[in-house]
């Protein structure tokens, strides 16, 4: 036995290997987003694409593990995982590549998956497979723990996570996005040296696999079932991620400071319930995940984008806590490790892939986020039910309130909402139970919590959009919704149809802004980045021409559908919709060929923030004439937007002016006319500037310290608790068009 003592220095090494391993993995997801996601208009489902394609990537590295498990030298793994290791590296440093072009908006999807594939696909996969094929060797040492070495999966998890929090803490803040490719790949190099190292001190001591392998672990049978539920409870925690971290992004902006909470959380699950010595789910994590859902379904949305965040947070932990329990009490011996780790993958694959591939092509609303929610109910270990008689009153009075709110005989807020709650709470042992009453309730708030009739809906890459028909006294107004935002309104009388509305009335910032930057002795060029309804036609004069930059063609084919909206026909400018990312699109301008670019593009209230920085700016102007200018609108109901486009124009050496158009209180519609709307209007001098004789309520730019935003840096968290210079009176839900 004396030839198969432990090495003292195979411990230290593979927590250190794990380690960083796990660190550097994680840091690549945010890290290749981050450089990704402008090249297609800034889309939170870029991220969740993404985290799709990843854990295919980690599925991809563990089926690899598990077959080079077959064979019985651990010299030989090592020799062809070092071997993978160095080939998988030569596609580094981490950049986009350029090999399938530019963007292809009608199927963004598949070129953002290639993309992903041919850029780090390789590096990702080998380095992921670190994990199990560790632990597996681990098992072959001789140590006393050597039977159970899931307690690394922990310690993966734990680098998994600080990685994932370092990047939007240290690495974003610190180094461009270069400097980023080029420090992970030192990095890659780095970790693979330790796992290689790692390989060959295990190789020169390694236990006979006959030896590691009991004969009660040999004999281990796996049923099909148990393979089943392995999957199906990474699947629903994997799948409730990404819809999660969609809410979030959706309303807020897509950026790395957004995208990490939801997944730190997640994979802390992982790491607590697979800690030494864990059990099942406590009763007060039970009754702390029933409690969360429970919130959801009493306030399904708040004015406070913060408390909106944290109450779905709350949720994603604690239900996936549950569901990682659950995994981890159902785990195997060490013999079928990387079998138990394959199949966890596979979960996560497919819940991740239902809810960002699948499901935006077969539900035309979010419908797979409640359902993900509801499914973890059957995953709680099975407990007696308390308060019976208040729990049956209770399942009954929600019953009846979802029939009725079908029904239309009663408002499905306040008190019917807390009813529900309070039965999805008080069932919480009865899934079949308390499961139909979170889907119904969450699905019956999107579709009856909205000013007016839904008309219309579809779904996209890009977003999920609503018509709504408004009626009035005095007639009736459409509306289109992306999220929780407004980005147009159109009377349907031919008397009217011709009104701007919403943001682009006669009286907001905008109108102003674009009016007085329109060349006064001839016919103007207006670019728009953002179609939302066609609005804009209606604010320019005749002879004008509109080009609108849209990337998402759905947009299009509701702007463009007479049913819906007509300001494209009923204003009937030179007008043209050129489809793709609008950054992208705006350099096929030539030098001083428009008179006024107008940047509207948002996924409800999120920022696209590549469109937004000095670089982007920078070409805007570009395409301006000298008397021209650029007008970006900020309005945002959590962001202070007109601060980061006033830095951004003085360091680009503009002039830059700002308003908050206050509401108009014209006629009894006064929703529908001119909400409270903000722009910053930039020039190339201050003299084209006065030119443009602005109202004098358009204040100068002040000066702000800090950096400005640009494609190396971007600062949200600045953006989110900075007090905004115009003056945003209120978080309410307001609207865009």
């Amino acid at each position: 036995m004396t030839a198969h003592r432990p090495n003292s220095a195979i411990v230290p090494i593979f927590v250190l290997a794990l380690f960083a391993n796990a660190a550097l993995i994680f840091m690549l997801q945010p890290l290749f987003a981050r450089m990704v996601t402008p090249m297609l208009g800034g889309s939170p489902a870029v991220w969740n694409t993404s985290m799709v394609f990843f854990q295919a990537a980690l599925l991809a590295g563990y089926v690899y593990t598990h077959l080079l498990q077959r064979l019985r030298s651990v010299a030989f793994q090592a020799a062809v995982h070092a071997t993978l290791l160095l080939l998988a590296g030569l596609v580094l440093p981490v950049r986009p590549t350029d090999a399938l072009g530019a963007p292809n908006v009608q199927h963004p999807t598949l070129w953002l998956l290639g993309v992903l594939t041919l850029s780090v696909g390789a590096p990702y996969v080998i380095a992921s497979a670190t994990a199990p094929l560790m632990q597996a060797w681990y098992a072959r040492t001789g140590r006393d723990d050597a039977g159970d070495p899931y307690f690394l999966y922990s310690a993966s998890n734990v680098g998994s996570l600080l990685g994932l929090l370092a990047y939007p803490l240290a690495v974003e803040p610190l180094l461009g996005a270069k400097t980023q490719g080029v420090s992970w790949a030192l990095g890659y190099a780095g970790s693979a040296v330790l796992v290689v190292t790692g390989g060959v001190l295990v190789a020169a001591r390694a236990l006979p696999v006959t030896v590691v392998t009991s004969s009660r672990d040999a004999g281990e049978r796996i049923s099909w079932a148990r393979r089943g539920f392995w999957i199906a409870a990474a699947a629903v925690p994997s799948s409730l991620l990404v819809g999660t971290t969609q809410h979030i992004l959706t309303d807020v902006a897509s950026a790395p400071f957004l995208w990490v909470p939801p997944l730190a959380l997640y994979l802390l699950t992982y790491v607590i319930a697979f800690r030494k010595g864990a059990r099942a789910p406590a009763i007060t994590l039970l009754a702390l995940h029933a409690a969360s859902v429970a919130m959801i379904v009493a306030v399904p949305s708040t004015r406070n984008i913060v408390v909106d965040v944290l109450i779905r947070l709350a949720a994603l932990f604690t239900a996936a806590l549950v569901c990682h329990g659950a995994l981890a009490v159902a785990r195997p011996s060490a013999a079928r490790l990387t079998e138990f780790y394959n199949c966890v993958s596979l979960g996560g694959v497919i819940g991740g892939g239902i809810t960002a591939l699948v499901a935006p092509v077969v539900f035309d609303r979010i419908a797979e986020f409640p359902l993900a929610l509801a499914a973890t109910w059957f995953f709680r270990p099975q407990q007696e039910l308390e308060w019976k008689p208040l729990a049956n009153t209770f399942l009954l009075g929600g019953i009846v309130t979802i029939v009725a709110s079908i029904s239309g005989w009663l408002p499905l807020r306040g008190l019917s909402l807390g009813i529900l709650s309070l039965a999805v709470f008080l069932n919480r042992t009865r899934p079949w139970a308390a499961a139909p009453l979170i889907i119904s309730s969450i699905l019956l708030v999107d579709a009856l919590g909205v000013s007016g009739k839904i008309i219309y809906r579809t779904r996209s890459f890009f977003g999920a959009y609503r018509v709504i028909a408004n009626a009035r006294p005095d007639g009736t107004a459409n509306g289109l919704l992306n999220g929780s935002t407004l980005h147009g309104l159109q009377w349907r009388d031919s008397a009217r149809a011709g009104r701007p509305l919403s943001y682009y009335a006669e009286r907001g910032a905008l109108y102003q802004a674009v009016r007085a930057a329109l060349p006064a002795n001839r016919p103007g060029h207006v670019v728009l980045i953002g179609l939302g309804s066609g609005t804009m036609a209606c604010v320019l004069r005749p002879g004008d021409r509109a080009t609108f930059l849209e990337i998402d063609p759905a947009v299009e084919a509701i702007a463009r559908n007479p049913r819906l909206f007509a300001y494209l026909n009923v204003c009937p400018r030179h007008t043209e919709v050129r489809l793709g990312d609008g950054r992208l699109l705006m350099q096929r301008f030539a030098p001083a060929s428009v008179d006024v670019v107008l940047g509207d593009a948002f996924s409800s209230d999120a920022i696209p923030v590549h469109l937004l920085t000095r670089e982007a700016v920078r070409l805007y102007m570009r395409a301006i004439r000298p008397g021209g200018a650029l007008v970006l609108h900020v309005s945002n109901r959590h962001l202070a937007v007109a601060n980061e486009a006033v830095r951004v124009a003085a360091a680009e050496g503009f002039a830059a002016r700002y308003w908050r158009s206050p509401s108009a209180f014209v006629d009894r519609t006064v929703a529908f006319e001119t909400p409270p709307s903000a722009a910053v209007v930039i020039t190339h001098t201050p003299a084209t500037m006065e030119a443009l004789a602005l109202p004098a309520h358009w204040k100068a730019a002040p000066r702000l310290g800090g950096q400005a935003w640009s494609d190396e840096f971007v600062d949200v968290v600045r953006a989110l608790r900075e007090a905004p210079i115009d003056g945003r009176a209120t978080r309410a839900r307001g609207n865009k068009s």
